[in-house]
């Protein structure tokens, strides 16, 4: 048993996308990576996922609130739903598909310097 931790980086938000990506490490070893964006095209705001380079996944918004978002693509495998909920410096996020339920959770630290543009 190897335990994972995940390094997630967003853009600040002025524009109307926010670009993203998130690489997945174990035993300090990358294993798996993946572009993400969340967008909004003419009001419609879906998250976007490309894991591993794959082809581009949409999951348009479906609920939110001051301190969650929920977004649904009932017809992809898995995940179908990804749910963020924010507690401060803190998030969850939930991605769920029938009785298949994975919990992450991240705390908001300061940009690694090697990781700034």
């Amino acid at each position: 048993f190897f335990r994972s931790s995940i390094l997630k980086i967003w853009n600040a938000p002025p524009a109307p996308v926010m670009y993203g990506y998130a690489i997945t490490y174990r035993a300090g070893a990358p294993v798996f990576w993946e572009d993400t964006r969340i967008e909004d095209r003419d009001g419609a705001i879906a998250f976007v996922g490309m894991p591993g380079g794959a082809a581009a996944v949409r999951f348009p918004l479906i609920e939110a609130g001051a301190n969650f978002v929920v977004f649904e693509n009932p017809t992809h495998d898995f995940p179908q739903r990804i749910a963020y909920e924010r507690e401060g410096d803190h998030l969850t996020a939930t991605t769920s598909a029938s009785h298949e339920v994975e919990d992450s959770s991240y705390t908001r630290i300061e940009c690694p310097a090697e990781f700034l543009p």
